[in-house]
């Protein structure tokens, strides 16, 4: 049986162990971070998530520990108007989204994992990946309590996943981020506390200039709060909460409503490098290169927030990979073929989706657009939820 080795035990990486386990092979998977921990995150899993929790074999466990059911999302343009999805549009079985703490999910991934018998090493950092010309990569760990002075372990393996997200040490070795030009995105996350009971579960996005974010509510008085912005505004999430409120999300009048009389409860989570210059670039890409890697989830850079799908998307990466994977070692076929097969796969179920997507954006940043679009929308918002699925 190969050797195969998956980097990152997230979402996408566990998706893909997971998945792996049940076609018959034995992955090893190292994770930097010790579980359960936090992690930015909407928080938010959207019913096209379930059929694939269904068959990871952990869906009633994530059903029992989340918070729902959201049967809607309401959408705020910049002026604090209204457009309604209902999530009985995107999935008929499923007429509901869910709404559970990122690390709670990671958790339950983690320990089914490790119940089926897979090999999790937690707090075990990979800082480097090496191909030998016997067709297997060498993999360098760091194990976050071992004495620095010894040299690091080594792994081998014939099958090497990329788990580690856009800033992993594995994608920044091939795919430096490049330049900020002009004003760069950033990403923000914590969780609110109400002092009262929250009268709904629904999601609520919000338009802002600068940016846009979300409120998840996760239990009876706390919420997600998950933005996107403009890092000139980011710098202003150290000052007093009620101050960076202001002047972010607090700018669309709508999110008053929400946000009245509220405290954040917890640290912050940032991420960088969300920009979607370097994720067009990856995906044109025709002919990987030897370096190249069976990227999924995150390190794909190609995830969008703004459509609530990005842990579906994470978890449907990995799935992916891992039935690729199979067919490939079934095939007795190399490395390189496997991976190039992975992206065209990838590319034929995803890129007239992020396409879509890339199109729709403008509308997120116009408020001219929004002002022109937001009365025509309404009677499409049904086909629209469809196809942003």
């Amino acid at each position: 049986m190969p050797n195969i080795i998956i980097c990152g035990g997230s979402l996408a990486g566990m998706a893909c162990a997971i998945r792996l386990k049940q076609l018959g092979y034995d992955p090893v998977i190292f994770d930097k971070s010790r579980f359960p921990r936090k992690k930015l995150c909407g928080e938010f899993l959207g019913p096209d998530a379930f059929p694939l929790l269904q068959i990871l074999g952990v869906f009633e466990s994530v059903k029992a520990h989340a918070y729902g059911p959201v049967e809607k999302t309401l959408f705020y343009n910049q002026k604090g108007q209204a457009l309604t999805i209902h999530h009985r549009w995107i999935h008929r079985q499923w007429p509901y989204a869910l709404a559970i703490p990122r690390e709670t999910l990671d958790n339950l991934l983690i320990r089914h994992a490790q119940d089926l018998g897979l090999q999790c090493h937690e707090q075990c950092r990979i800082t480097a990946a090496i191909r030998l010309r016997n067709a297997k990569f060498v993999v360098e760990v760091l194990r976050e309590e071992a004495d620095l002075t010894r040299p690091k372990e080594q792994a081998e393996a014939e099958i090497l996943v990329d788990a580690t997200g856009r800033n992993g040490n594995l994608f920044l070795q091939a795919h430096p981020p490049p330049k900020a030009q002009g004003n760069h995105r950033v990403g923000i996350q914590c969780h609110v506390r109400f002092n009262e009971k929250l009268p709904q579960k629904d999601l609520a996005m919000f338009l802002f200039p600068g940016g846009y974010g979300g409120i998840q509510p996760i239990s009876s008085q706390t919420a997600n709060l998950c933005m996107m912005l403009d890092a000139s505004l980011a710098k202003s999430m150290h000052d007093p909460f009620r101050d960076f409120i202001t002047a972010t999300i607090g700018q669309n009048p709508a999110a008053s409503h929400y946000l009245t009389n509220t405290s954040r409860d917890g640290d912050f989570s940032t991420t960088a490098n969300i920009n979607l210059p370097l994720a067009n670039q990856l995906q044109k890409r025709k002919h990987p290169d030897d370096a190249a890697l069976i990227r999924v989830g995150d390190a794909l850079v190609t995830v969008d927030p703004f459509t609530g799908s990005g842990m579906a998307h994470a978890l449907e990466t990995g799935m992916l990979a891992a039935e690729i994977i199979h067919t490939g070692l079934q095939n007795k076929q190399d490395y390189r073929i496997i991976q190039a097969q992975y992206q065209q796969a990838y590319r034929r179920r995803f890129q007239a989706r992020l396409h879509f997507m890339n199109r729709f954006r403008p509308l997120l940043e116009s408020t001219q657009l929004q002002n022109l679009a937001w009365p025509l929308l309404p009677p499409l918002m049904p086909l629209l939820a469809h196809v942003l699925r």
